[in-house]
């Protein structure tokens, strides 16, 4: 790889949650933070947890098997979601280049007032699962700044939520899903 560091969660392709990946081009610059019985080489102390290698292991394995056509499926998915969406009102946006973004990933501008409040309205619904941002993201109740980079206002960046479709996502959920964002809308705009 021409990276110098890697890293990767398992949990984002179905693995247990707690395992990844670090691959390092040269093991010689780092350092281990956690000394003891000399393990990895002296770089990393403890026990391995095998069955979640063993589990992370699977999930490369059908990830590679299956991601081409999961990704299409998703992509599909994601289509239907934002033109029902898209179909309601011409305010709302959908953010990022369409052929660029993630086929599971969904991140949308409504035409709120506070977006915080509906995202706590759709959260209740089990065919919905989206945020404000990131899970890597701070806490804080700030507008994402990668929005504003895109030339969002801070207005516009608070009121865009994230949706997410997973390998489990069905399109009935999907529809069901909209259908419930459109029924919220409906009550707020």
């Amino acid at each position: 790889m021409s990276v110098d560091f890697f890293t990767f969660s398992g949990h984002k392709i179905y693995a247990p949650k707690g395992i990844g990946i670090l691959y390092v081009k040269d093991i010689n610059i780092i350092r281990p933070i956690v000394y003891g019985g000399g393990q990895e080489n002296g770089l990393r102390s403890g026990t391995l947890n095998v069955p979640n290698i063993i589990g992370l292991a699977e999930s490369c394995k059908i990830y590679m098997s299956e991601h081409l056509v999961e990704s299409e499926k998703l992509r599909h998915y994601k289509d239907i979601f934002e033109n029902f969406l898209l179909g309601f009102s011409d305010k709302i946006t959908v953010n990022g280049d369409s052929a660029y973004r993630l086929p599971n990933i969904s991140n949308i501008s409504f035409p709120v007032k506070d977006g915080y409040n509906l995202m706590n309205i759709l959260k209740e619904n089990e065919y919905v699962a989206c945020s404000s941002g990131s899970a890597c993201d701070t806490s804080e109740n700030k507008p994402s700044h990668v929005l504003k980079a895109l030339g969002k206002t801070r207005h516009e960046a608070k009121n865009t939520l994230r949706f997410s479709f997973g390998r489990f996502t069905t399109e009935e959920e999907i529809i069901a899903g909209a259908s419930h964002i459109i029924e919220i809308l409906r009550k707020i705009i």
